[in-house]
């Protein structure tokens, strides 16, 4: 999965200032998701989504999707697809993350 080293690479920037990441993955990708997170380097945690149940209530309708909620819990930004770190998506949702961490 091309989108691991952009999540890690938030992650890796935004730590220090209480970014904090968790995977959500489907029970048929688990197998995928944990090869790709070993090979790139994911040490946030993940959490298995059983019955895609809080895929559901996210709104989740596209395989990965990218959410960031801001200090409140309020949805900030969300993305549905392949995320890469030379992109405008990655760009805005580094900007949407910088805010919302605040200074």
């Amino acid at each position: 999965m091309a989108s691991f080293p952009a999540v890690v690479e938030l992650e890796r920037r935004y730590k220090a200032r209480g970014l904090r990441v968790v995977s959500v993955t489907r029970a048929d990708e688990r197998d995928e998701v944990a090869a790709s997170a070993r090979e790139h380097g994911m040490d946030y945690p993940g959490f298995l989504d059983t019955e895609g149940t809080w895929s559901s209530v996210a709104g989740v309708r596209a395989i990965p999707a990218f959410i960031v909620l801001d200090k409140e819990g309020k949805l900030a930004f969300r993305h549905g697809g392949k995320l890469s770190k030379d992109t405008e998506t990655f760009a805005s949702m580094d900007s949407v993350v910088d805010r919302a961490l605040g200074k």
